[in-house]
């Protein structure tokens, strides 16, 4: 038997960052929990093309948002915390776990994508039809993306969230 949620030392699913509350006693399955699902039971490949389709998705989103779009044209925005909270979906008042969660989440996204990357030995990710998704410089601009958002605005997540992980 396995807990979503766990107190104390244990972790749980939520904390192991497999599934995402989306409502009262709801849960979602995320990338890294569809990953974990793919591991146990590589042969599936059912769970494999929704593995691949969720994580698609996610690059996609970040790849798409607004703020990381400002942020490649001009590398000095975003000056304000409540832009980079409009791209990890946090505000002031957001729960501490909730702000360690979500950008904890965008970290693992981009993980899971260079490890598929790697682990198919290949350089994009492309649709059905040919359609280029999403690249490995795709990923690592992200990346220093997301490194630059969390140095920028490191005292403010701090406050927000004592304690969260800023590497």
């Amino acid at each position: 038997m396995w807990n979503l949620t766990r107190g104390g030392d244990q972790k749980g699913g939520v904390d192991l960052g497999y599934f995402e509350r989306v409502g009262r006693r709801v849960y979602r399955l995320t990338p890294a929990g569809l990953a974990a699902a793919a591991a146990l039971k590589p042969s599936d490949r059912v769970v494999q093309e929704k593995l691949d389709r969720e994580l698609e998705a996610a690059v996609t989103r970040i790849l798409e948002h607004p703020v990381f779009q400002d942020w490649l044209s001009n590398p000095a925005r975003p000056k304000y915390f409540r832009e980079a909270g409009h791209f990890w979906g946090i505000a002031p008042g957001t729960p501490s776990k909730t702000v360690r969660e979500r950008v904890a989440a965008v970290d693992r996204i981009l993980s899971e994508a260079l490890e598929v990357l790697d682990r198919r030995g290949v350089e994009e990710i492309a649709a059905q039809r040919g359609k280029v998704l999403f690249d490995r410089n795709d990923v690592v601009r992200c990346l220093e993306f997301q490194t630059t958002l969390k140095q920028r605005f490191a005292r403010d997540l701090r406050v927000l969230a004592p304690g969260i992980e800023l590497q």
